[in-house]
Formats: C-alpha cells, sequence, structure tokens
C-alpha cells in the first residue's frame, strides 16, 4: 500500500533557497505554496488563507525579505509577519519548521541575525523546530551570495573581497538541508538543542571566491581588504547613492560569524571544496 504524502505548506517558495528546497522535497512530500486571503501567494505581512491551515500537516516557513536593513521595516515584516504566522500555525495545531541562519545567534551583530533570532524564539516557544543553515550551495543554479559572487566573477577580472584568515564560513548543501528538513517534517530529528546544520571546518571567502571562479572557467586575481576598511568604504559610497545604497547588514552577518556554532551531530554529505 502507497504511503499518503503529507500535506506541507511553505513560504518562500519564489526565492532561491525556497525554490530549491521545494523542488527537492516535492518527492518525498505535498509542498504547497501558502496563499494570502486573496489567493495569491503568501507575503511577510499578508493576512492567510486560513482554509490552507485546516488541512496541513506541517508548515515550512523560508520566506524573509531580504530587500530592507532598516529596523522600522524589519519589525513589521519579518519579525511581526512571521510571528502572526506561527501563532495562527499553532492555532490549527499546524507544526512549524523555521529555516533560520548560522548568523542568528546570541550576541550577533546583524540586523539579520538579530531579527532571526527573535522569530526563532517564537517558534521554540509555540512548540516549533528551527534549523540555521551555513552559506547555502547547490551544484545547479547559484543564488544567494554565491549567485552574486558568481555574476562578481564573470564582470571582474579583479575582486576585492572583505576577509581575513581568521574569518571563515561553514557552508550547508541545499540537497542535504532538503533532506534534514525532511526529517525534522517526518519526525525523525529534533535539533531545536543544537540547530546548526552545516560542513564542520569552514573555510575563508576568498577560498569561495576562488572556487567559484575555477568552476566558471574565469581566472580572476582575489585580494583581502580587511572588513573594518571595506565596510568603510562601502558605507561611504552609499552616502554618495543617496536612495540607491548598497545592502551592507548581510554582509556583517557574514563576517561576524558565530565562533562556537551548536551543531546538530548531522553533517552535510556533500562539501563544497570537494563537491561544487
Amino acid at each position: 500500500m502507497a504511503k499518503t504524502k503529507k500535506n506541507v505548506l511553505m513560504t518562500g517558495t519564489s526565492g532561491y533557497l525556497g525554490k530549491f528546497l521545494a523542488s527537492h522535497l516535492q518527492h518525498e512530500i505535498n509542498v504547497i505554496p501558502l496563499l494570502n486571503d486573496r489567493g495569491l501567494p503568501w507575503r511577510l505581512g499578508d493576512a492567510l488563507d486560513s482554509d490552507q491551515l485546516r488541512d496541513a500537516d506541517a508548515l515550512l516557513h523560508a520566506a524573509w525579505d531580504m530587500n530592507i536593513e532598516n529596523w522600522d521595516e524589519i519589525i513589521p515584516i519579518n519579525i511581526r509577519g512571521s510571528r502572526v504566522l506561527v501563532k495562527q500555525a499553532k492555532t490549527h495545531a499546524v507544526p512549524v519548521v523555521f529555516i533560520s541562519s548560522m548568523s542568528a545567534f546570541t550576541g550577533c551583530r546583524s540586523k539579520y541575525g538579530r531579527a532571526k533570532l527573535i522569530v526563532e524564539k517564537t517558534v521554540v516557544n509555540n512548540g516549533g523546530k528551527i534549523i540555521r543553515p551555513g552559506l547555502v550551495w547547490s551544484q545547479g543554479e547559484l543564488g544567494g551570495i554565491l549567485g552574486k559572487i558568481a555574476k562578481l566573477v564573470n564582470w571582474l577580472p579583479i575582486i576585492a573581497i572583505p576577509s581575513t584568515d581568521t574569518q571563515k564560513l561553514h557552508m550547508t548543501n541545499l540537497s542535504n538541508l532538503g533532506d534534514i528538513i525532511l526529517d525534522m517534517i517526518q519526525g525523525n530529528l529534533d535539533i531545536n538543542c543544537h540547530p546548526v546544520f552545516a560542513e564542520l571546518e569552514p573555510i575563508t571567502l576568498k577560498t569561495i571566491v576562488k572556487t567559484v571562479a575555477r568552476k566558471k572557467n574565469k581566472p580572476s586575481l582575489v585580494f583581502a581588504v580587511h572588513p573594518k576598511f571595506f565596510i568603510c568604504a562601502l558605507t561611504m559610497v552609499n552616502r554618495l547613492l543617496g536612495s540607491k545604497k548598497i545592502k551592507i547588514d548581510s554582509l556583517v552577518g557574514l563576517l561576524h560569524a558565530v565562533e562556537k556554532p551548536e551543531f546538530c551531530g548531522t553533517f552535510p554529505e556533500l562539501r563544497f571544496l570537494q563537491d561544487f
């Protein structure tokens, strides 16, 4: 007898991470994009179609507005929008899995990390589960931070990056992330106490850029600039550009990572330096 697939509502299915995970998970569960009360794809801050929640077995929350960096927008959209969603899911007894970030930890500097941390607490307090991936990558189409790096590699023969030998990043393959999220949805894994899912050994941003350049067959000269000087330079450029601002907060989150991650004990099978 065929096993009945779970019906899992999902937010953020139009983004790079969400689109990949929705396609990956669809083989094992019914991934259903969450709709708002007008029947359109739900966005943070929208009113929900409560009928969807009544028929759902779980909710995977992957949505996050990365285009805002001010608290007067982050609070009503990302934080309050997520909190309302999580609480309404609890009202309908729908368990929530929230995709957070390694940028979220006590003492983090970025607004992105601090906002994710606030939402994490709401999720856990309402009986949900969280997972913190590292810098995500896939073997197919590149998006997110790596997508931006790939564009730089295509455009520029010389690339300056904010990096030091001591500042390193933990990588997370999206296929492996999808597998562990599936285990969480199926109730086979609980990692709230140690929520980081990423490669154990971190690598420098310079190494990441060089690896992408080799993959693209674009020989690039990559040199490191101390992060403080790099961010100061971007801040000055922002002042000159006025409203056309370069997003700095995400960079702050990358450069000021947690020193001792609480790994969940399960690590990605695919490794960036070997399998990219």
